[in-house]
C-alpha cells in the first residue's frame, strides 16, 4: 500500500468523528440538505487532472464547516 493511500486512510478514519457528530447535530428539517452536502464534498466536486488527496482534504474541510453550520442553525 503507497504512503498517499495510507494518509488517506488516517485522514478519512479521523475524520469519520466529527463529521458524524455533526451530522447527528443537524436539525431533522435540514438532514436532506446534510446528506446533499455530505454526498457533494465525498464523492463528486473533484477535478480529475489535479490530485487527490489534497482535493480530498479540502472538500471534507468545507464539509465539516456546512454541517457546523447547519447544526448551529446559522444555514439556510
Amino acid at each position: 500500500m503507497s504512503e498517499d493511500v495510507r494518509e488517506f486512510y488516517r485522514y478519512d478514519f479521523g475524520m469519520a468523528p466529527p463529521i458524524n457528530e455533526f451530522l447527528k447535530a443537524v436539525p431533522d428539517h435540514h438532514k436532506e440538505e446534510a446528506l446533499l452536502l455530505f454526498h457533494r464534498y465525498r464523492y463528486s466536486d473533484y477535478d480529475l487532472g489535479k490530485p487527490f488527496l489534497p482535493q480530498f482534504r479540502a472538500n471534507t474541510e468545507k464539509l465539516v464547516s456546512e454541517l457546523e453550520l447547519l447544526a448551529e442553525g446559522q444555514r439556510r
